[in-house]
């Protein structure tokens, strides 16, 4: 139970990072040009939208680790070289590249419906959690711990 509880924090994570991928990055007070504010905004926006798949990537293989199954999340890794694809773009990211268009990001984001892939992906797991992690009970063994009723 505490590995999955451990693998559904790092979905947590890769939640929290999808969540921010469109939100503007306020600009208030720069001397930028708008259209430089613009660009960095899009770029800002990229960047996080490379940690959600990079960490989501992370979730992926927690999931293999712990020899997980799921019929939904299953035949969406199916798919070896979407899966494939999205482990070498977490490389990418999460490792130091000296070309900052590593091919691998590119390999990832070029593929074929590979956006709607990953967001199929996260969904899937994000409904597989809650059907096997038990957070009622969970949540309250921490209040307990912690000295709450």
């Amino acid at each position: 139970m505490q590995q999955l509880v451990a693998l559904h924090k790092h979905w947590c994570a890769a939640d929290a990072a999808k969540l921010t991928v469109g939100t503007p990055i306020p600009a208030q007070g720069s001397a930028l040009p708008d259209e430089a504010v613009a660009v960095a905004q899009w770029y800002s926006s990229l960047l996080r939208l490379c940690v959600w798949y990079a960490l989501l990537q992370v979730v992926v293989e927690g999931y293999v680790e712990l020899r997980l199954s799921d019929a939904e999340v299953d035949a969406l890794l199916a798919d070896e070289a979407m899966t494939r694809a999205l482990r070498r773009f977490r490389n990418a990211v999460f490792h130091y590249q000296h070309d900052p268009l590593d091919r691998r990001l590119l390999e990832f984001l070029e593929a074929k419906d590979s956006e709607r892939w990953v967001h199929r992906l996260h969904a899937a797991l994000g409904r597989y959690f809650p059907r096997v992690l038990p957070m009622h009970e969970i949540l309250a063994a921490v209040r307990t711990a912690e000295g709450h009723s």
